[in-house]
């Protein structure tokens, strides 16, 4: 065996799963393949920053989120922790902020609904007309390439080999393990966990694993604004957030969740020069006072989604699967690389699983 464990995908999920995979006691031998450079701009983990929140209107997510942060302060740099709480606002229509405000209860975590008459002292940068606000002390910003060099760090010096420039080209399933042919070779392990995001679906696809998923290229801008000091998620007719210009950001990043058009990720080379959305820069006029509505940068992301906006966490046989996160999983990070890790090292994840259940493998 050239490996006890093979990671194949160098993204948040495949660093973070290289990472609890390596520090677990007797993991043996882990290896993490990467077709790109750790950190490239061709898939989903890359850019400044990340929202982290609790505010989901399904209880699970709540409870995981408070999972994850629990192990997001042991990814940190020499400038400290990569997750800022800043707390978060979530406005918009109230039939679909109620089920948040239900599940962060539920969840066990903290929440707020504010008046209109107290939002101007509160928050007197947000120029929202929305009569609905509800306040999470728990949201902030993860610094995200912050959180990419350091879990890099992190798997290497807990005895990960990354592999860099190494395309998988195909998967062989048996018994005894997976073979992996690689460009110029072929690497052997009893399992493999494959965090290849966008470009899972077409390696699995040979083992008639049909992942459901669809790939999305997603436009990301950053505005000028004075103050805007937490995330804002407005759930109305159309998803759109904020994050802070926080960690090195440019500018207060913007977007409209799952908005993008569909593309095959082969024929990607990268963020290239994107056009700004017009919904985008109007939403932002209309929710920051004194934005600028022109965006002085902009850059794509790539999402990976199911049909339900589900995670994929599942194993069968030596073989792992972990992810896609369909647009909202890099705060998730570090738990689910402790549950991938669990996985593929015949372990108990910490988290019950039945939802994030791959159709092929029931």
């Amino acid at each position: 065996m050239d490996a006890d464990i093979v990671v194949v995908g160098g993204g948040v999920m495949g660093l973070a799963t290289a990472w609890r995979a390596a520090a677990a006691h007797g993991a043996g031998r882990v290896l993490l393949l990467e077709q790109f450079a750790i950190g490239h701009d061709r898939g989903s983990s890359h850019g400044p920053t990340r929202v982290f929140r609790y505010a989901y209107d399904r209880v699970e997510y709540v409870r995981m989120a408070r999972e994850a942060r629990a192990l997001w302060p042991e990814v940190h740099d020499e400038d400290g922790a990569v997750l800022t709480i800043t707390g978060g606002i979530e406005v918009g229509a109230r039939e679909h902020t109620e089920p948040v405000h239900a599940a962060l209860t539920a969840g066990g975590a903290a929440c707020e609904w504010v008046p209109p008459s107290q939002r101007a002292a509160r928050f007197p940068w947000l120029a929202t007309e929305s009569d609905v606000c509800l306040y999470s002390p728990d949201t902030g910003v993860i610094g995200a390439a912050r959180a990419i060099r350091a879990l890099t760090a992190l798997a290497r010096s807990s005895g990960a080999e990354l592999r860099e420039q190494s395309t998988v080209e195909q998967l062989v399933v048996d018994d005894g393990g997976v073979t992996l042919a690689v460009a110029g070779g072929a690497v052997r392990a009893r399992r493999c966990v494959v965090t290849a995001g966008p470009w899972a679906a077409s390696l699995l696809a040979p083992l008639g694993i049909d992942l459901g998923v669809r790939v999305t290229e997603e436009v990301i801008q950053y505005h000028a604004v004075p103050v805007a000091p937490m995330p804002v998620i407005d759930r109305g007719a159309t998803f759109f957030y904020s994050v802070p210009a926080l960690h090195g950001a440019p500018g207060v990043k913007a977007g409209a969740h799952g908005a993008g058009r569909v593309v095959d990720p082969a024929a990607r080379d990268g963020d290239g020069n994107p056009a700004a959305s017009p919904e985008v820069s109007d939403w932002v006029a209309r929710t920051f006072r004194e934005a600028v509505r022109a965006p002085v940068a902009a850059e794509t992301c790539l999402y990976t989604t199911t049909q339900a906006e589900e995670f994929i966490l599942d194993a069968r046989g030596p073989l792992v699967v972990g992810s896609p996160c369909s647009g909202h999983g890099f705060k998730f990070a570090p738990l689910v690389g402790e549950v991938l890790a669990c996985l593929a090292g015949g372990r108990e994840p910490p988290v019950p699983l039945d939802r994030f259940r791959l159709a092929a493998f029931r």
